[in-house]
């Protein structure tokens, strides 16, 4: 079971997501194969596993589009990115960019 909860740790959302599988059966490989077949069925699916695999920074094996270990480090990294974007507003994000490229010496 997993829970979105707001700013003011109220709960929105939950999901809960039922399973036969053996317990040895990682979670992660259920719930990415969960996230497949739904994103197989989408008009849109393509261009989103696209952006995730390019969040992710994951090399995939030449001949393959995805892996879902890929698409939910992608996930992950889009979650996190999101969740910055509504802390922080772009000139500060800007200015975090120019302030991080001083101290390491380069431009980012």
């Amino acid at each position: 079971m997993k829970r979105l909860v707001d700013k003011n740790r109220k709960v929105v959302a939950t999901w809960i997501l039922l399973t036969n599988v053996p317990k040895e059966v990682k979670a992660s490989t259920i719930i990415g194969t969960w996230y497949y077949h739904r994103w197989k069925e989408d008009k849109n699916a393509p261009a989103v596993r696209k952006f995730l695999v390019q969040l992710s920074a994951r090399l995939i094996e030449k001949g393959k589009e995805y892996t879902t270990p890929a698409l939910l480090a992608g996930l992950w990294v889009f979650m996190k990115m999101m969740n910055v974007l509504n802390i922080y507003d772009v000139e500060a994000l800007f200015a975090f960019r120019e302030q991080i490229g001083d101290m390491m010496g380069m431009e980012i």
